[in-house]
């Protein structure tokens, strides 16, 4: 719970802020890791000798974790890969941004219902304040934690102005409102949940993230329309009812969120709608492949040779960092050891994926879907945690770790 609270609250900018050389190069290697991943891996230690000193035996408990377990320890070995063929440097994506995911995704599975519930309850108001900041950000044209890279304003130029809130970067604030906002279809009262959900539409504008934002209008225009469909084929409505509760919803849509972006809501929606110089960089990234050595191809790229390369095409495209993190991890491991990642990466979704109920599962798909179009996997980032702390909220099974009488109460 606290690991969770610190994520959503405790951004990089705020570290740096206070003299921790957290996002900046050089400094103690222990600094580079986020205070929250630290708690996270505590918390999957407490966890685990919780686990292995029960009676009866844990082992009917780390078989039904099994993918986890397999997942955690493809990404240990992936972790030392990089140490012994590319150095220090490139592990601390996997070990801030990755690691944590796996031990709190172990913690949370063995978590109990009361937990689980308290844990909701903590994303909803982490998820709504930084919705909520976001949006007063926007309209006073200020930011609350002013982000300074490089003695710079960062995410920021004259005529755009894009919402941080509590987070590290617009985007991830983008993603992970994206996150509470599937995850506010939990929410039982209807009015909640549509002041909810239109507190994070509102913020997913502000932070300006066109993908996460297009995603949400799919999911506002899937959901009813997938409920409208089978109540069809079930001969429950009539097809007239359907049409015109479609028209209606799609019209509220458009209307609300054009309103939103001409009011300056989204200057950077207005201005770049859809497609602009980033996008452009986003295709010429991939250059990065045909400028490889052999022993980079096979083994990995160092940190200081991957920061050459981009350099020379930022020189060339203008490209200014690797966003794709499929791209970026292929290159950090090379061939030999990018199908570890993948493996390791696969089995933590599959796990995942099998306690989810249905919007669990549309959040894994249309998550990995957004993030293959940004860095946001690629650089140290709360995403993954939160998403995987969300995705434990949604879990159609009993949780492993119950008491007796709550699965007595179960069954």
């Amino acid at each position: 719970m606290l690991s969770i609270c610190v994520h959503l609250t405790v951004s990089g900018m705020l570290l740096t802020l206070i003299g921790d050389p957290y996002i900046s190069d050089g400094g103690f290697a222990a600094l580079k890791i986020h205070p929250a991943s630290y708690l996270s891996l505590i918390a999957g230690g407490a966890t685990l000798l919780s686990v292995l000193t029960r009676r009866p035996p844990a082992l009917l408990v780390l078989w039904t974790l099994r993918e986890l377990l397999i997942g955690f320890a493809l990404l240990l070995f992936t972790i030392i890969y990089e140490i012994i063929f590319t150095g220090i440097g490139n592990p601390i994506v996997l070990i801030d941004t990755f690691l944590p995911a796996y031990t709190l995704a172990f913690s949370l599975s063995c978590a109990s219902t009361n937990t689980l519930r308290r844990l909701s309850v903590l994303l909803y108001c982490g998820f709504a304040l930084n919705a909520a900041i976001a949006l007063v950000e926007n309209i006073t044209r200020a930011h609350l934690i002013t982000p300074m890279l490089d003695g710079h304003i960062a995410y920021e130029s004259e005529n755009e102005f894009r919402s941080l809130a509590l987070y590290d970067h617009p985007l991830t604030g983008s993603m992970v409102s994206l996150i509470g906002f599937i995850m506010g279809f939990r929410i039982h009262r209807y009015f909640v949940r549509l002041t909810y959900q239109l507190l994070l539409f509102g913020a997913l504008i502000a932070f300006g993230g066109r993908v996460a934002l297009f995603t949400a209008l799919i999911i506002v225009a899937w959901l009813p329309g997938r409920k409208a469909a089978v109540s069809l084929l079930q001969r429950k409505t009539s097809l007239v009812t359907v049409l015109l509760t479609s028209v209606f919803i799609a019209a509220a849509v458009l209307i609300g969120g054009v309103m939103a972006i001409e009011s300056g809501l989204g200057a950077r929606l207005r201005n770049h709608f859809y497609w602009d110089p980033s996008a452009q960089v986003r295709m010429a990234q991939w250059e990065i492949l045909g400028h490889l050595d052999l022993e980079q191809w096979l083994v990995g790229c160092a940190r200081p040779d991957l920061l050459r390369q981009v350099n020379m095409l930022f020189l060339t495209y203008g490209v200014e960092v690797i966003e794709n993190f499929w791209l970026l991890m292929f290159i950090s491991l090379g061939v030999l050891g990018f199908p570890f990642f993948i493996a390791g990466f696969v089995a933590l979704l599959v796990s995942c994926w099998r306690k989810s109920n249905y919007h669990g599962r549309m959040m894994i798909v249309l998550v990995m879907l957004v993030a293959s179009t940004s860095n946001s996997l690629g650089r140290k980032s709360p995403l993954l945690v939160l998403m995987v702390a969300a995705l434990s909220v949604l879990s159609r099974h009993a949780p492993l770790g119950q008491s007796d009488n709550a699965k007595q109460v179960h069954a």
